[in-house]
């Protein structure tokens, strides 16, 4: 017999009465920063590149300052067509959270947010 019902009320019992004694046993948080190509179009992106007025970087002796500009209108297309956004992941709160306790307590929010929408007494 599948002891699914014992997981259940496992992850109940250690989200409802466990939290605060373990909350010491947290770990980061990792933040990673990326490109965005949700609305990505290239040629869009392959239009604004040559509008780029380059010929602005021949007006200045070092290298240095005409790459800067270089990079910097550059950039502000790239920036545009394809945004850098952070995204947050939180550490693991706690040490015995393993896949199949997290998947349980996945189950019983499941079912509660099934019973607030429904109301139902009947199960």
């Amino acid at each position: 017999m599948d002891n699914t019902l014992g997981v259940y009320v496992e992850a109940f019992y250690f989200t409802k009465y466990n939290y605060g004694s373990t909350a010491g046993f947290c770990l980061e948080a990792t933040t990673f920063t990326y490109r965005s190509y949700k609305h990505f179009n290239k040629t869009t992106f392959l239009h604004d590149l040559s509008a780029i007025p380059y010929h602005i970087t021949e007006i200045f002796d070092d290298v240095d300052d005409a790459y800067y500009v270089w990079n910097g209108l550059t950039m502000q297309v790239v920036n545009e067509h394809a945004p850098v956004k952070c995204k947050t992941i939180k550490g693991t709160r706690v040490p015995y959270m393993n896949g199949e306790l997290r998947r349980a307590i996945n189950v019983r929010n499941m079912f509660k947010r099934k019973y607030d929408k429904y109301k139902s007494t009947g199960h």
